[in-house]
């Protein structure tokens, strides 16, 4: 019993380790980039999961993305790593939403016995353009609005997700006056959480508190959906990581 203890022990203290190198990956300070209101968080549903967000600052153009990598634990974390690691590489270049897909999708293919794959929304923000360019790899829609509070799901064009299949050509997209808008994407451990009943979150829950809270902060839109989230589980174990990154655009330059 001493030594199942003992091996009990050295197991979690590994993945709290896990844990925080995780966690330590993920992006803690934002960009503080006039007219740009961003927050995101990453809540995993075991000590580690296979949720991420990242960002890149490249002179005029913010770079950000936001993926889910199949399956959890361990395996999806260090999966999660290695995506993380080839967005800033490939955003670092200065390449396209599509482009950086492409590339990713060529590396991840290579020696992937397990099959892993990750849903990814990769956005590029032009700041003095006001021209948003993406490109979804397979990840649920995320939601974009006005100021004036009206939301809904972006329609998108379909993309296998990364990982799976060699030789495939990602397709991006763009809205080209991107100005006074609030874009929230998000994981499927927002839309799909379940309560003690298994009954889902659902969609338009988001979009209903979203406009309630359309004035709000980014950082207080995401900590409200999180807690309407936890509320609605009430005691129900999370079912699959949690992460979500809103970004409002203002756009307070318009005196230059």
């Amino acid at each position: 019993m001493a030594e199942l203890r003992a091996a009990k022990e050295r197991m979690e203290s590994e993945l709290r380790i896990a844990s925080d190198i995780q966690m330590s990956m993920l992006p803690r300070a934002f960009p503080e980039v006039e007219g740009v209101d961003m927050y995101a968080l990453m809540t995993p549903a075991r000590e580690v999961g296979g949720d991420l967000y990242s960002f890149l600052r490249k002179g005029d153009e913010l770079y950000f993305c936001l993926g889910d990598v199949s399956g959890k634990g361990v395996p999806a974390s260090l999966f999660m790593a290695q995506v993380t690691r080839l967005f800033h590489g490939m955003a670092s270049y200065g390449l396209s939403p599509a482009d950086i897909a492409n590339h990713m999708n060529a590396e991840l293919v290579q020696d992937n016995e397990q099959s892993m794959f990750v849903t990814l929304f990769i956005c590029r923000l032009n700041l003095k353009l006001y021209l948003l360019e993406y490109c979804n790899a397979g990840h649920n829609p995320p939601v974009i609005g006005n100021v004036d509070g009206q939301f809904s799901f972006l329609d998108m064009l379909p993309n296998a997700p990364i990982g799976l299949w060699p030789g495939l050509q990602y397709k991006g997209e763009s809205i080209e006056f991107f100005k006074d808008r609030l874009l929230l994407i998000y994981s499927d451990g927002l839309n799909e959480a379940e309560n003690l009943q298994q009954e889902q979150f659902g969609a338009q829950r988001i979009i209903n508190i979203l406009s309630s809270t359309s004035s709000s902060k980014a950082q207080d839109i995401v900590e409200k959906l999180k807690n309407e989230v936890d509320s609605f589980r009430n005691g129900a174990e999370p079912n699959d990581d949690l992460t979500m990154l809103c970004l409002k655009y203002h756009y307070a330059q318009d005196a230059d």
